[in-house]
């Protein structure tokens, strides 16, 4: 499993009732410097995500996770 820093991944229930989004540490600070991602919401053009975790520190992008967005090791959306 991936090590979380807050929050966490979303189950399959939650797949079909709404768009959700994990935010890499450093990303997550950039957009919520004051630190409070968890329920926020992240549009990504123009559709609204909601912030379910943080992933800790220089997480690797694992083979059945497909980053929509990537700046670095810790930049990503998934």
């Amino acid at each position: 499993p991936l090590p979380f820093l807050e929050g966490g991944a979303w189950s399959r229930g939650e797949d079909a009732t709404a768009d959700r989004i994990v935010l890499g540490r450093a990303l997550a600070e950039r957009l919520f410097p004051s630190g409070e991602a968890i329920g926020a919401r992240v549009d990504l053009d123009g559709r609204p995500f909601t912030v379910t975790g943080v992933l800790r520190n220089r997480q690797p992008v694992r083979p059945d996770w497909d980053p929509s967005s990537t700046m670095g090791d810790e930049d990503a959306l998934y």
